[in-house]
């Protein structure tokens, strides 16, 4: 297996901390796994910085974005996984489209 580079970004690469939003999927005890799926042509692959009380689990399907997670921010791209506990601030910008990605949320 591969090592990523991580890097630690610079202060003024954080601005997009304070745009952190929560993100609510319909969790439950009933039902407490929810899979979401897309592909993005442009842009963001989500519309906003988040957060969530619950765990994440995805991957890139197909193409390359930069995940950038709490002061940390890595190239991922197709096979790579990310996974995340709840209340840890996240964000994808594509980079290489389509993006085409899985996910999975767990309490």
């Amino acid at each position: 297996m591969k090592k990523q580079q991580v890097s630690s970004a610079r202060l003024g690469e954080l601005s997009w901390l304070t745009e952190v939003k929560e993100s609510v999927q319909p969790l439950t005890e009933q039902y407490p796994i929810w899979v979401r799926h897309g592909v993005v042509q442009a842009g963001p692959t989500i519309p906003h910085p988040e957060r969530h009380p619950y765990c994440e689990f995805s991957t890139i399907l197909e193409g390359r974005a930069v995940a950038y997670v709490g002061r940390e921010d890595v190239e991922r791209k197709a096979g790579d996984y990310f996974l995340a506990g709840p209340g840890v601030a996240h964000w994808y910008k594509g980079t290489q489209y389509p993006v085409r990605f899985a996910a999975v949320y767990f309490l």
